[in-house]
């Protein structure tokens, strides 16, 4: 451990890491890291848009098909 401590110091201690493959590696993570904001801003809307309901348009629009098919049924009843 003292040995690895030392030429971390001094600068003579050698990870063979290659560059390009570190800066390749951390941009996919990057990339990734991106999309999954992406994503978790559409399940935060999602699951507000759930918690609050349908729009006001929508609200209507449901009530609208409920009357049609309320009406279409009572008048083949009739």
């Amino acid at each position: 451990m003292a040995d690895y401590s030392q030429k971390w110091h001094d600068g003579s201690f050698n990870s063979n890491i290659d560059n390009s493959n570190n800066t390749e590696g951390i941009a996919a993570i990057v990339s990734k890291l991106d999309s999954l904001g992406r994503d978790m801003k559409k399940l935060k809307e999602n699951v507000y848009a759930i918690q609050v309901g349908f729009s006001d348009d929508e609200r209507q629009e449901t009530k609208r098909e409920e009357v049609s098919t309320a009406v279409a049924t009572l008048n083949t009843t009739t």
